[in-house]
């Protein structure tokens, strides 16, 4: 029993940090329009593969850059910075 407690720690710790995702979420639908709150989702598009480059050295494609630069001007046109 006691050798998996390591992976059940780990499920029990995604699901904690899930729980805490979906919170904000809901906070932030209370306080942001839908239409600017959703365009932050795009930014997982660029948090997960600069995370993986980082926590696990995967590379990121050379295309990714004009990516990154289209997401982020579309998240500054709709929030009206």
């Amino acid at each position: 029993m006691r050798d998996n407690a390591w992976p059940f720690s780990l499920v029990a710790l995604a699901l904690f940090f899930y729980l805490l995702s979906t919170l904000a979420w809901v906070h932030a639908l209370r306080t942001v329009p839908l239409s600017v709150a959703f365009m932050f989702n795009s930014l997982a598009f660029i948090v997960v593969p600069v995370a993986g480059f980082m926590l696990f050295g995967e590379p990121i494609p050379r295309f990714f850059l004009p990516g990154i630069t289209l997401i982020i001007a579309g998240i500054v046109l709709v929030a009206g910075w």
